[in-house]
């Protein structure tokens, strides 16, 4: 269909409407529907095209256009077709008559016991009925037992085959506009059931497991608020969950493809798409389009819009309109007139571009992530949208002359054309001569390599390292919240250590790129990509040439041991293991100055001065549980109601944007009100820190704590890199089982310590708004960094 109506010269919308009707659903009605084509092409009157299609399958022009993918156009009188879909009547014919599954159980019927071979052909003579796809499970089930024994026989697994596809065509014909909430979640735990008796899969067995812990023991009635936010986090968590192994069986078939491609020297366009067709052939693809039919009545339920605002922004942006692939792909661009990116996906640590007034997403964008933050210190809209039909037309918008986006009191967003271009805006700073007029405070003079944590003070570290000092000294802070234990690495160290003798191939490559962009950016050449290879190979020599100078080891070393990070200053003697471990994280931070997101981050920010990176070696705590808090709300700007997410592991998944969503909740600091829960967690993974053997130095992460992060007016949360000594691993997260989820008890005590972990935090900054990090372990409270909120 598809080669046909996209031929030049020819456009032929009856046969693109069927192509995508064929595309997402074949069902037994294609059957009528291409004989009806037939006695169109045969007669060239369409009075045979509509007799056929009632006489066939009892179809009207009704029932054409009722289908999910209509069909409304009319056929073309395209005769030269009629032996190609002949051919293509009998593919379907002989998919829909389920004659193989026949075949396969006549040949097992001598191998099975009596009782399933009564079952196997109870399901061949009821094939129509509507219970057989759940008898399919059972039978498959059963059968799994014989064709996983050694030396089974070959039929078994052919008839297991024909078995699925049934199961599937079965579930393909139904009409999921007629099925209620509670029916798309039985047939969706049938489809993963049926999915696990194919696939060993445990990140997919943990989303069965999910769903049957909502059907049976979720908390609230069913249909309740309470039920409805975990049954949706589920259905979050599950379309990760399929979309991750959907990309790994594409991963698989997809190379194998272009490489059969390239051995017989075919046509690429033959297999541009061969990976995506397997992909959509798997049974386990009718779960998305289940999902699909199923969100839109959770969120419902739920309370929940369609829509998340994670950055008010201005009130109702007007703009031209750009439809973008990824925030990624506009980095560093400044948009001369106001612009609304509507972008398909964000990571969560790209920088806003100049210019740009509001960025729509398919993404979920946790809101305290490092773009959710620079959105809102940027006054930009960034809200994500959850469902396909309302995207569609802010899409269709692109190449307008200007839009303007609101957001309704419900929530929503929506975009209305306009009629007349908008005009340019200045630029503020995206020249990067210091519009904004922001100055970088500059180190004071010291000799020391590392500083303890009663030797921290402005001039010397960043504002993690006195913020953390500060609290973990607080007066009235409580026995239960706890400090990890830090030393420093000053500003000023990394500039010295490159000044060493033995450093100077390092110091001459950073020289030669800082002032090979300097010439670039004095050109105003929109390019980057010089400046940005110029970057790269800056960082590479930072991270991986620089040598450390004996005494930057010897004080170091003996700071750390000191701080009680390891046994003894020997732990991190000259090349140690442990030593090796250090100075790697150390000489990445440093290089992290370099990186794109900083460098352009400061350039459209219009940064005056030098950054000095300083470092901050800090205790990590294997948690069980991370958190960020604002203790003003970071959308509303509402004083008083402290805003929190909350993740399985450790916080990197939070603040790095890792797909799904996070819990959320707000809460009165003045306790005069409960935590309000507004998501559950639905993240995929959680980052785990390896447990320290017995009697083993804790775990240690080299933080960045630059003169250039947490200022009023530059939201620089996450511009430099932290980086853990020993590296994180990513565990599929199994939420059925996990308190923070399953028991509410539970969780309403954390979440009320967490509150009053921000009153006690904001107390002991002056009253001054904090976003602050922490990790929750063994029933343990820690706070491992505050910040000053932002706040526009």
């Amino acid at each position: 269909c598809s080669f046909w109506c996209h031929r030049p010269g020819i456009d032929e919308q009856f046969l693109e409407q069927w192509h995508q009707k064929l595309h997402t659903n074949t069902t037994p009605d294609d059957i009528a529907i291409c004989e009806a084509y037939l006695a169109y092409l045969h007669s060239g009157n369409h009075d045979d095209y509509w007799r056929v299609l009632w006489d066939s399958g009892k179809l009207t022009k009704e029932s054409l256009e009722s289908f999910s993918k209509p069909i409304r156009a009319w056929p073309m009188h395209l005769p030269h077709l009629i032996n190609p879909f002949k051919h293509y009547l009998w593919l379907l014919k002989v998919t829909h008559s389920g004659a193989d599954l026949d075949t396969a159980a006549e040949m097992c019927k001598g191998i099975v016991d009596d009782d399933l071979r009564w079952n196997i052909f109870d399901v061949l003579g009821h094939r129509e009925e509507w219970w057989v796809p759940g008898k399919i499970v059972e039978v498959r089930e059963r059968l799994k037992n014989y064709w996983t024994q050694p030396d089974a026989s070959r039929d078994l697994l052919l008839l297991d085959c024909a078995l699925e596809n049934w199961f599937r065509l079965r579930l393909e014909r139904t009409d999921r506009s007629q099925l209620k909430g509670d029916d798309l979640i039985e047939l969706l735990a049938l489809v993963l059931r049926s999915t696990l008796i194919s696939v060993e899969d445990g990140e997919l067995s943990q989303v069965a497991e999910q769903w049957e812990w909502v059907r049976s023991n979720a908390p609230g009635a069913r249909w309740s608020k309470e039920w409805a936010l975990a049954a949706l986090a589920t259905a979050q968590r599950t379309e990760l969950s399929v979309a991750a192994h959907m990309d790994r069986i594409y991963g698989l078939v997809q190379p194998h493809a272009e490489a059969f491609q390239a051995a017989c020297k075919l046509d690429a366009k033959h297999i541009l798409n061969f990976g995506e067709e397997v992909v959509r052939g798997q049974p386990l693809f009718l779960s998305a389009q289940l999902l699909q039919a199923l969100e839109p009545s959770l969120r419902a339920a739920a309370g929940v819009s369609s829509w998340q605002v994670i950055s008010q922004g201005a009130s109702s942006p007007t703009g031209k309109v750009l439809a973008i692939g990824s925030l990624a792909e506009v980095q560093g661009l400044h948009y001369a007139s106001p612009t609304i990116l509507v972008a398909d996906h964000v990571g969560g640590d790209e920088d806003i571009p100049a210019g740009v007034v509001a960025v729509l997403t398919r993404s979920a964008t946790d809101v305290l992530s490092h773009a959710a933050i620079r959105a809102r210190a940027q006054r930009v809209l960034l809200a994500t949208c959850f469902d396909e039909s309302q995207w569609g037309p802010l899409k269709e918008l692109a190449g307008a002359p200007s839009a303007t986006v609101t957001v309704t009191l419900e929530g929503d967003v929506r975009g209305t054309p306009g009629t007349s271009a908008v005009g340019d805006v200045p630029a503020e700073g995206g020249d990067g001569k210091g519009a904004h007029g922001i100055v970088l405070a500059q180190p004071k003079v010291t000799d020391k390599w590392a500083l303890q944590e009663t030797e921290f003070q402005a001039g010397l570290v960043g504002a993690k390292a006195l913020n953390c000092a500060a609290l973990a000294a607080a007066p009235g802070k409580p026995d239960w919240l706890r400090t990890p234990g830090s030393v420093s690495l000053p500003w000023g160290a990394a500039e010295r250590a490159m000044a060493h003798p033995a450093n100077a191939n390092v110091l001459g490559a950073v020289m030669s790129g800082q002032t090979h962009i300097a010439k670039l950016s004095a050109k105003g050449t929109a390019d980057l990509t010089p400046a940005l290879q110029e970057l790269a190979t800056i960082r590479q020599a930072v991270a991986t040439q620089l040598v450390a100078p004996p005494e930057l080891v010897a004080e170091v070393s003996a700071a750390a041991a000191a701080a009680g990070l390891i046994p003894s200053a020997s732990a991190w003697a000259e090349g140690t293991p442990g030593w090796s471990a250090a100075w790697d994280a150390i000489r990445r931070v440093w290089a992290s100055k370099w990186n794109d997101r900083a460098w352009l981050g400061r350039r459209q920010a219009g940064v005056q001065g030098e950054v000095f990176m300083g470092v901050l070696l800090q205790q990590v705590v294997p948690a069980d549980y991370a958190y960020v808090l604002h203790t003003a709300h970071p959308v509303t700007h509402t004083p008083g109601v402290l805003y929190g997410e909350v993740v399985a592991g450790m916080g990197e998944a939070l603040v790095g944007n890792y797909p799904g969503r996070a819990l959320s909740f707000s809460a009165p600091l003045d306790g005069s009100g409960g935590a309000t829960l507004h998501s559950l967690p639905a993240k995929r993974v959680a980052l785990r820190a390896p447990a320290p053997a017995p009697g083993a130095p804790p775990l240690i992460i080299a933080r960045s704590d630059a003169n250039g992060e947490d200022l009023a007016g530059l939201a620089g949360a996450g511009l430099y890199d932290s980086v853990p000594l020993a590296p994180l691993t990513e565990e599929p997260v199994n939420y059925a089982r996990l308190p923070l989820v399953n028991d509410p008890g539970m969780r309403g005590q954390l979440l009320g310590q967490l509150v009053e972990v921000g009153r006690v935090v904001r107390a002991a900054f002056g009253g001054g708004e904090q976003d602050v990090e922490g990790v929750v372990a063994n029933g343990q409270v820690w706070v491992v960094q505050s910040r000053p909120q932002v706040l526009h």
